[in-house]
């Protein structure tokens, strides 16, 4: 998605959606009620903004989100603006971390990213690839199966990987974690906080950062929306 032209493009969730002009319409459906300026930003990038204005990131020039749920996203607010360029940017839930597994099947590259092993959605897949049957992150919890377990640790790594590039990309105050499977955070993310530090503090001691759930929590993108008005009505 472009948020400066209001644009879906060729979305990956959405097959078949070419280009999609979503602000536009949603302008004129909300026009019919509102007359009303409309914006329109990256989920997780609003949500970066919403810690930043009410959270934890108050008077933080730079620092990060990693929304983790259905998929991975990131949102970075790097020197008080969002990172993006030309309204595009800031998937960083989208960088390849299993290269090994590219190599062997370089057509299915989104099973390689963070999203692809870290992600809800990433977790399913790969759970009955090893013969779960249920349909939900909990209840893949709630079997209790030992064999499930690497999925989680992988988990832990991949967001250690992601949260180690975040920080020396761009030399963070903090980086946050929010979305829906923060309520099942005991499953990774000690394991997650410790790779890190192992990775960072290797060569690069000077770009760690804590890491911390974010204060606005699952509301963070809609309180992020908010804030939108201001930080763009202002041109």
């Amino acid at each position: 998605m472009n948020a400066e032209t209001g644009t879906l493009m060729n979305p990956a969730n959405y097959p078949g959606w070419k280009i999609v002009p979503i602000l536009d319409l949603l302008t004129k459906e909300i026009h019919k009620t509102w007359k009303t300026p409309v914006y329109f930003q990256h989920d997780a990038t609003a949500a970066a903004l919403a810690e930043g204005w009410v959270g934890g990131a108050q008077k933080m020039k730079s620092f990060a989100i990693v929304t983790i749920g259905t998929g991975v996203g990131t949102g970075v607010i790097f020197n008080g603006l969002p990172g993006q360029s030309d309204g595009m940017g800031s998937e960083y839930g989208h960088i390849v971390v299993d290269y090994q597994r590219l190599m062997k099947s370089p057509d299915k590259i989104d099973h390689c990213t963070v999203e692809g092993i870290a992600s809800g959605t990433g977790l399913l897949r790969r759970a009955r690839e090893m013969g779960f049957t249920g349909n939900s992150v909990e209840e893949l919890i709630a079997a209790n199966d030992a064999k499930y377990q690497v999925l989680f640790k992988e988990m832990a790594w991949a967001l250690a990987i992601l949260c180690y590039n975040l920080s020396i990309g761009y030399n963070l105050e903090k980086i946050f974690l929010s979305g829906g499977l923060i309520k099942i955070r005991n499953m990774y993310l000690k394991d997650l906080k410790d790779h890190y530090k192992k990775m960072v503090r290797q060569s690069k001691a000077v770009f760690e950062c804590p890491i911390e759930v974010a204060k606005t929590q699952n509301h963070a993108g809609v309180i992020g929306a908010g804030f939108l008005p201001h930080l763009y009505g202002k041109k």
